[in-house]
């Protein structure tokens, strides 16, 4: 299903044909057009889309009454007069209340032919109406009828469903910090102490209406050769061999330099680095940015200084953006996602430069 999980920016010609012929089926979330519809057609297709599961429209193949696809697959005439991508966003923008701005792809020409697909994700403006705002469309996952006239019924349903996605999504993002508390507890990393812990850096995202898993827990048990990233630090940190937790997985992971080779325990203070990610595309990573430095006054005392490292969060937001969008390319996830980032107890705590003449961290 290489359409899916494929950027749509990074798929050819070759890669709609293979598609094809393996015999994809139309459902709820594919549909296939021979050519590309009139202004009303594509309007329903794409609203229906984004009211229910969000979808992917090729342009350029045929199907049969039963949803599957008809060869030959050599797609629609290229008319370079035509601006396929303003055709359709105009579309968009004025059939569609409120809005909709799909990606669109344009593959390249093939003897003058080419494949015009449209991915449009779940959207958290439905539902969305057409005919002068007053005709809602909602996908059936039958080949007959794909785009189907909703009812005050179907309307309910919809609403009914993304309540019950906000609670599911609301119970993760709880459970995944009850985790890392957890996590903290048996390691021996007393969090709540804002004397060391003042500067704890967390980033987490998750699609915005969760539904179903992307996988099986057990295929995030190597998932840090999918989504690492390299450079003078790799990241995640350290998640080889994470713990198992419910529809997921998690590591607490404290340096070695911090733990006490006597007790086997973290250090007061301990610095650490916490990574949970799980199958329905959560994924949450902490890490410790503030640093404290002793200093010698002119009268010989000793004063602690605080600091929380500007570096820090600029490379670690950098590299866990970059690594979330492999995470979402290896589970096949393409829909709007929420990001929440954090810093905690770090109320009046100084932020450093690290080209700054008081910096710490060089």
């Amino acid at each position: 299903m290489s359409l899916f999980t494929k950027p749509i920016q990074d798929l050819l010609f070759q890669d709609v044909v293979d598609f094809c012929e393996a015999g994809n089926s139309e459902n709820s979330v594919l549909e296939y057009k021979s050519e590309l519809p009139n202004n009303k057609s594509l309007a329903k297709i794409i609203s229906a889309f984004a009211n229910t599961y969000g979808g992917l429209l090729i342009v350029g193949v045929k199907a049969s009454s039963d949803g599957k696809p008809t060869g030959p697959f050599v797609g629609i005439n290229l008319d370079p007069k035509i601006s396929y991508e303003e055709k359709i966003e105009n579309i968009c923008f004025s059939h569609i209340k409120e809005p909709l701005f799909p990606e669109i792809k344009i593959c390249e020409a093939v003897k003058g032919k080419t494949f015009i697909l449209v991915k449009v994700s779940e959207s958290n403006l439905t539902p969305h109406r057409i005919t002068e705002n007053t005709t809602i469309y909602v996908r059936t996952g039958q080949s007959s009828i794909p785009n189907e006239k909703a009812d005050w019924d179907k309307i309910g349903w919809l609403m009914s469903r993304r309540e019950k996605s906000l609670d599911l999504k609301k119970r993760l993002k709880a459970n995944s910090e009850e985790y890392f508390e957890n996590a903290c507890k048996i390691e021996g990393v007393d969090i709540n102490n804002k004397d060391y812990y003042f500067g704890v850096f967390s980033l987490g995202s998750l699609p915005i209406f969760p539904n179903e898993p992307f996988l099986h827990h057990n295929e995030l048990q190597n998932i840090e050769e999918k989504i690492s990233i390299s450079g003078t630090n790799r990241f995640p940190y350290n998640l080889y061999n994470p713990k198992l937790i419910q529809h997921g997985i998690h590591k607490l992971y404290i340096p070695q330099g911090y733990i006490n080779k006597t007790t086997n325990k973290p250090t007061e203070g301990a610095s650490f680095y916490y990574t949970n990610i799980n199958t329905f595309g959560l994924y949450l990573y902490k890490e410790d940015v503030g640093d404290i430095d002793k200093i010698q006054t002119e009268k010989s005392e000793e004063k602690t200084i605080k600091r929380i490292s500007y570096y820090a969060i600029v490379r670690t937001t950098k590299n866990y953006i970059l690594s979330l969008l492999q995470f979402y390319r290896h589970i096949g996830y393409s829909g709007n996602i929420e990001i929440k980032i954090n810093l905690r107890n770090a109320l009046g705590i100084k932020v450093v430069h690290p080209l700054s003449s008081d910096s710490i961290f060089w």
